[in-house]
């Protein structure tokens, strides 16, 4: 599942962005494909939405050759 389609399932936008330590506005940007997710953001995200967002699903074309 992406990103964006966990946010828009779960409501939790707003509790994403105080977790990552972001404004809400970032968030925003990451959904809607504005901005790339940052690297070190992943693993939180991943942990966050209690692994239904993958690394896979946050890096697709760059994931491997960040974490193998």
């Amino acid at each position: 599942m992406n990103l964006r389609e966990w946010l828009d399932k779960n409501k939790k936008t707003a509790e994403l962005a105080q977790v990552l330590g972001v404004k809400y506005s970032h968030i925003y940007m990451i959904k809607k494909n504005i901005r790339p997710v940052p690297i070190k953001y992943c693993k939180k995200i991943v942990e966050f939405t209690n692994g239904e967002v993958t690394l896979q699903d946050l890096r697709p074309n760059d994931w491997k050759q960040i974490w193998g």
